[in-house]
């Protein structure tokens, strides 16, 4: 069991990896939405453990004993954006101290440049995603689940998107069908001899 202090910054990936402890970061969906989240994973067979977490005024948060450490039950969810420290204590008496920063997820974007169309039932939305924290998942009003829906008629249609530790984003778009038949332009030349004439 190592023994180590390390910063700690939300990037929603393993934010600290050592031989026996990893550290995930979830950012809080807005500063004043309680929704950030340590996943603490122990990678060792000196349990139980103790986990206990603080913030960073040092109040006591969560204390609790566990004998492996990736049942979940050694997390924290529901923080707020701000300074976080953890301390894992082995059988071993080793001792692991995190100080960790929760910060505010980026704000997610979606936008989509919409075309008319002009084929019945082929309408189609292709929406840009950018922000937030990855992964992302859809959920359209009409029950699609994929990013970009085809084959649609007109008629209005909302985008949900969930990213990071479960927040969430929507936007809805009106899609237009629009009659656009197809112009001839033609000149019809007589003959004067003969019985073929011509269109261009």
């Amino acid at each position: 069991f190592l023994i180590f202090s390390q910063k700690v910054s939300a990037t929603g990936v393993p934010v600290f990896s050592g031989d026996d402890v990893e550290v995930w970061v979830f950012n809080a969906c807005s500063a004043d939405i309680a929704s950030g989240k340590i996943d603490l994973r122990i990678n060792s067979e000196d349990g139980p453990f103790q986990v206990i977490y603080y913030d960073e005024n040092l109040n006591e948060l969560k204390n609790i004993s566990v004998q492996e450490g990736n049942g979940g039950e050694e997390d924290l969810d529901n923080l707020m954006a701000g300074d976080y420290r953890v301390k894992v204590t082995s059988t071993k008496c080793t001792v692991a101290n995190l100080f960790i920063n929760i910060s505010v997820s980026p704000q997610l974007e979606i936008n989509a440049e919409l075309n008319p169309f002009c084929q019945v039932g082929k309408g189609i939305i292709i929406p840009d995603i950018s922000g937030g924290q990855q992964p992302y998942s859809y959920e359209w009003s009409n029950g699609e689940i994929t990013r970009v829906i085809t084959d649609l008629e007109q008629g209005i249609y909302t985008l949900t998107v969930t990213y990071g530790n479960g927040c969430t984003a929507a936007k809805t778009f009106e899609l237009e069908y629009v009659e656009n038949p197809i112009e001839l332009s033609y000149d019809i030349t007589s003959p004067c001899t003969g019985a073929t004439g011509s269109i261009d």
